[in-house]
């Protein structure tokens, strides 16, 4: 595969996400039939906590992608994980949550798959720099990639999966890699 072929994989992961916030929009495309409404509903509700109008519509789209109507994942898949999060106190939701990260974003379970290698070796703190090499041989070097790792680490710092300390990522929860 030429780099130009690996450049156009395509990522649609750019912004940190909020495990409440995947919970939220879960919920509102299991209980709101019509996808505009839960388009709106989900906005007003990030509204509150994303003044950026570019930020907003990205990371709405984002979780539409994920949790909402615009998931490649089936619904039923969808409903399972919102009946399954349902019975769990949000503090034991974090394994469904990435579940369906994983099953909905190819690149989201390439950096797990990458920050669970680095583990496995015992890499005693990650650099960003060694997601940047080893992303970039499958999804080319562009000046996108960067970001886009940093907003995946960030989430699964969100989920309490990573700890950030100065320059490395340290993995705090060994068993939701699995």
């Amino acid at each position: 595969m030429s780099s130009v072929e690996r450049a156009r994989i395509p990522v649609y992961f750019d912004r940190p996400l909020r495990p409440e916030w995947i919970d939220f929009t879960l919920d509102q495309f299991v209980r709101e039939p019509d996808p505009a409404a839960q388009r709106r509903i989900v906005r007003e509700y990030l509204a509150q906590e994303i003044r950026s109008p570019e930020t907003l519509r990205k990371t709405l789209t984002q979780l539409l992608r994920y949790a909402g109507p615009l998931s490649t994942l089936p619904r039923e898949t969808l409903c399972l994980a919102h009946q399954q999060m349902s019975e769990l106190a949000p503090s034991a939701r974090g394994s469904i949550r990435l579940r369906l990260l994983r099953a909905s974003n190819p690149f989201l379970a390439d950096c797990l798959a990458t920050i669970q290698r680095l583990d496995e070796l015992g890499v005693a703190g990650i650099e960003v720099a060694q997601m940047y090499d080893r992303l970039g041989a499958k999804y080319g070097t562009r000046g996108t990639i960067p970001r886009r790792v940093r907003a995946a680490l960030e989430t699964l710092a969100h989920f309490q999966l990573l700890e950030h300390r100065g320059r490395k990522w340290f993995v705090v929860d060994r068993a939701q890699f699995g």
